[in-house]
């Protein structure tokens, strides 16, 4: 455990302090720790006096945040590893901070587009041909263990990583991703590196063919186009004559576009991967990127920055040269702004690494591995400036005031709230650490936020010192060169010839404004333990009322007709419930917990087809009432009053657990994602919570809704009706290979069924470990074309810019699936039940055929997911050994022999579509006269059709219930096939 003194030890006490230039810290593993947690320990610290203990192994940590190695400025002649923990060292303001964490989440995303394919004439090759390489240069320099620096303690965290080859065409042939959650050890390096290798090879060459075939089809349309401007050359009026656009059938991604759908596979990948752990995107490419304006970048930028997500890029090629570049220009300044913006490295040449085997902290782990607020500094030092190495442009005659940048004041304010309110905010905000002065009994602290291209925002803060409840004092600078501070310090009315002078004066100004209404919103939230009027809840509320009503037509919440008797406390509730959970991040902790709500029984008659019964000519949909109601139920006895019924809650926290005293804080659960059955459950706790206080909160509410059974009142005797054929064990089948019975009811053998279990058996809610909200696959209608699982997603366009204002949301199906349907694996089955001009069949027939297929999937242990004019989506989360290697046709290799079994879910979703008719004049069955008893026209094919998406997690599935011990030790692809099996 390191421990502080506040005073310098004297020499009689042991010898004056050396003061530390780099302080090496571990974080816990048990919980991710927040950035101004990070803060709070530096600003604790400095200028304090610190030790380091002895130490055998990392394994010995258990504190939040603890010292592991300091190496001091002066180093002494005595002074070295064995004998580091002798002495004192002194944290300062040219101390650099270096944090390292148990876990890594890092998704490398590989350039494919057609910029790489030019000859380099520096190297004389390929530059596609260095995706590789520089992918298993990067990778050997990543895994390799390491001493930390200044001591003997080796460190080797586990890395998991996905790999996505991005390809330039909307309708790609392929799965762009090549590998998801592959454990990077030193073992099993090789074996990685020759899979990748090998899918690499083949991407290649289906992208090479599908190049051809659209130049192929580029020249046929221009020879079309050509002919038709020969016919009307003869004219006797020469008019223009609308040809047409020529198009193709798979029209390639601009490069714009394909840099914003890198990212965004990046951000999903992340998604899916382990929690608790530091998360990166790695971007392998040539430095032909763009973005289609600034709006998409500022959003872009947000995601990366509220996720804390560091981006960083490793560029291919040479040096640029104007002569051999063929027109192909890297666009160095936004890679080495982003990198910086996120806490990213920017790498335009390839470190090397040594071929003898060393424990040294090298390049690559010293970019990717280590986080630290000096780290982001460096990005905005002059000395490094932001063409990096690039010869040619340091060369260049630029003149000193093109590039010299002024600071100018904005505004000052006075907030009344603390010093680590403040601080914890704008760090959520993208904001670093500058400069920090602590004299007398006063602390300033310089922030700052790289906002676009040589334009950075200062955030000046001043208070007492230690911190303290009482005022803070704010400034705002901005720093930019002297044509943008002319452009702001005019007229803000001021109108530009310039369209992007024009969006970049109005996008300042709002930003600005932001800022202004974030300082006084955190001042409102951080003001709730000053008055008892916020935290005293009236009468009516205590009883279970709701403080607000949410309007259907809206999503703004209004005030109950009751809250009127308490106007104080409802004005302080309403921003709360108000907050854009997209954005609450910036004054709040925020966890999620995600649940699928248990369907309601028995289901509809007409989930899959229509039948007489139905009144309102539509498909019925499942209903979770009864499990909603439930987890409701739950969290409004578990908080202390609802603020909107169903929808959000509130919740104080107590010092000590001592609810006789006022509470100290609250947080806020909000229930996402509606409607059921897939739930999101979100915690938001006020900046500066413990991380151990909110991790033991969210351990017990999950607790709790696990506990969640439906009442022995409830009869469920039609789950075990009409249940098909199940396989049951044999006793003499020792293998577990299932045996078909005849029997209609389930015999059981140690485990009792989903479907014949009693209501107290039936849990109300399911947990899930993965954000499945993010990458379910729901329809609002029948595909198109079934044949092809490729949504081609449009190019942007000013119709389209309010879809991708929404990045990461699921609101819009078609965007949804254009993403997921490259990222994930997908399997589609077509059934014929009757061919043109055979007998009829019933449609009653179908509908059983149907009804077989669900109760078949819920025996398995699928749960119903979402349902819209009856096309079902059901999803489960399978175990997988992450331990197990992936060959090209096996599903297993072998097993490592270190770091013991781990095992991650991989979820699998299963579609179930209406039923269909190849007959062009119907495509489905949603005629309102259609009954029970009616037949299918003998004219057309009658087809039933459905699907299974797997995320294509690495590893093979193990352990599942007995009911599904076919899935047992199938990869993602296996599993997708498996799922076949009837």
């Amino acid at each position: 455990m390191t421990t502080t003194d506040e005073t310098v030890p004297s020499d009689e006490e042991g010898g004056e302090a050396l003061e530390a230039e780099h302080v090496y810290i571990l974080m816990k593993k048990e919980y991710r720790i927040s950035r101004n947690v990070r803060a709070e320990w530096y600003l604790q610290r400095i200028n304090s006096v610190i030790t380091v203990p002895r130490r055998e192994k990392l394994s010995d940590c258990e504190e939040e945040l603890e010292v592991v190695s300091v190496i001091p400025l002066d180093v002494p002649r005595e002074w070295d590893y064995d004998t580091s923990h002798l002495y004192k060292y002194r944290i300062t303001q040219r101390t650099t901070l270096h944090f390292l964490s148990r876990k890594y989440r890092l998704v490398f995303c590989l350039d494919l587009s057609p910029s790489t394919s030019i000859v380099d004439v520096t190297k004389g090759s390929v530059v596609l041909d260095e995706v590789f390489s520089t992918l298993k240069q990067c990778l050997k320099g990543i895994v390799r263990p390491f001493y930390v620096p200044g001591s003997q303690l080796l460190f080797q965290p586990k890395v998991y990583l996905t790999i996505i080859a991005h390809t330039p065409f909307f309708k790609s042939q392929s799965q762009q991703v090549l590998v998801q959650g592959w454990l990077l050890m030193l073992h099993n390096l090789d074996a990685f590196l020759d899979s990748i290798h090998a899918k690499l090879t083949m991407l290649e060459t289906q992208l090479a063919e599908a190049t051809a075939q659209t130049y192929d089809q580029m020249d046929i349309a221009r020879d079309q186009s050509q002919q038709a401007r020969e016919k009307v050359t003869g004219m006797l009026f020469d008019e223009t004559v609308d040809l047409g656009p020529t198009t193709v059938s798979n029209p390639m991604v601009s490069p714009d576009i394909g840099f914003v759908n890198m990212l965004r596979y990046g951000i999903v990948a992340l998604q899916l991967l382990p929690e608790n752990s530091s998360a990166g995107i790695v971007v392998i490419t040539d430095g032909v990127i763009s973005l289609p304006d600034a709006t998409m970048f500022d959003i872009l930028l947000v995601q990366l920055r509220n996720q804390t997500i560091a981006c960083s890029f490793l560029q291919l090629g040479s040096v640029y040269h104007p002569q051999a570049s063929l027109g192909y220009v890297p666009f160095s300044d936004l890679m080495h702004f982003l990198a910086t913006a996120t806490c990213g490295a920017y790498l335009d040449t390839l470190p090397p690494i040594e071929e003898d085997y060393v424990y040294h902290m090298n390049d690559y782990h010293k970019a990717l591995l280590s986080w630290g607020f000096q780290k982001f500094m460096n990005g905005l030092s002059p000395d490094n400036g932001y063409y990096g190495n690039n010869r040619f442009f340091n060369l260049q005659p630029i003149a000193q005031e093109a590039t010299e940048l002024i600071r100018k004041k904005e505004r000052d304010t006075q907030l009344n709230t603390s010093l680590n309110a403040v601080l914890s905010c704008r760090l959520r905000e993208g904001y670093a650490i500058k400069q920090v002065n602590i004299a007398d009994d006063q602390i300033q602290l310089i922030l700052v936020l790289p906002w676009k291209y040589s334009i950075f925002i200062e955030y000046h803060i001043r208070a007492a010192w230690p911190p303290t409840q009482s005022t803070v004092y704010t400034e705002v600078w901005i720093e930019a060169t002297y044509q943008f501070l002319n452009d702001v310090t005019n007229d803000i009315n001021r109108q530009f010839r310039s369209k992007y002078r024009q969006r970049m004066v109005a996008k300042y100004w709002t930003t600005l404004q932001h800022l202004r209404e974030t300082d006084m919103l955190l001042v409102g939230l951080q003001s709730f333990a000053s008055s008892p009027t916020f935290y005293t809840i009236p009468d009516c509320v205590k009883n279970g009322y709701p403080v607000f009503d949410l309007n259907p037509g809206n999503n703004n919440p209004i005030s109950a007709a009751a809250s009127d008797q308490f106007p104080q406390f409802t004005n302080f509730w309403k921003p709360v419930c108000m907050l854009d959970i997209n954005i609450w991040q910036k004054w709040m902790h925020t966890h999620r917990i995600g649940v699928i709500v248990e369907h309601d029984h028995p289901l509809p008659k007409n989930l899959h087809v229509l039948h007489v019964t139905s009144t309102s000519g539509r498909y019925g949909m499942v209903q979770c009432r009864q499990g909603e109601l439930a987890l409701t139920t739950l969290l409004a006895k578990w908080c202390d009053f609802v603020l909107i019924e169903n929808h959000s809650y509130i919740k104080f926290l107590y010092k000590d657990d001592d609810r006789e005293k006022p509470p100290m804080s609250f947080f806020v659960v909000r229930i996402t994602s509606k409607p059921p059955p897939c739930l999101v459950i979100w915690l938001a706790f006020l900046g500066g919570t413990a991380g151990h206080l909110r991790n033991q909160t969210v351990g017990q509410l999950t607790k709790k809704i696990q506990e969640l059974t439906y009442p022995s009142r409830m009869g469920f005797t039609d789950r075990s009706k009409s249940l098909t054929p199940v396989p049951q064990q044999d006793k003499d089948n020792e293998c577990g290979a299932p045996v078909m019975t005849a029997s209609a009811e389930l015999r059981p053998v140690g485990v009792r069924p989903p479907l014949t279990r009693v209501a107290s058996n039936i849990p109300c809610v399911v947990i899930t470990h993965k954000p499945i909200e993010k990458i379910l696959i729901w329809y609002e209608k029948m595909p198109s074309n079934l044949l092809s699982s490729i949504v081609q997603e449009t190019p942007i366009s000013p119709s389209t810019k309010s879809i991708y204002a929404k990045l990461g949301t699921t609101k819009s199906a078609t965007n949804n699936m254009a993403l997921l349907s490259r990222y994930l694996h997908h399997r589609r089955w077509i059934w014929s039940v009757q061919a043109p001009n055979a007998p009829s069949v019933s449609l009653n027939a179908v509908a059983r055929v149907l009804h077989t297929l669900t109760r078949i999937r819920l025996q398995e242990g699928f749960k119903f997911a979402h349902s819209c004019n009856g096309i079902i989506t059901m999803v489960r989360e399978f175990d997988m050994k992450l331990e197990l290697r992936e060959g090209e046709d096996e599903g297993l290799l072998e097993s490592t022999e270190e770091g013991g079994q781990e095992t991650f879910p991989c979820v699998a979703q299963y579609v179930i579509f209406p039923p269909h008719i190849t007959n062009s004049s119907r495509d489905s069955i949603v005629d309102e006269d259609w009954e029970e008893g009616d037949s299918i026209e003998a004219d057309g094919e009658l087809q039933v059709v459905t699907e299974c998406w797997v995320e294509p997690q690495n590893g093979a599935v193990t352990t599942p219930s007995p009911h599904a011990s076919h899935y047992h030790n199938c990869n993602y692809r296996q599993l997708a096939q498996a799922v076949l099996l009837l």
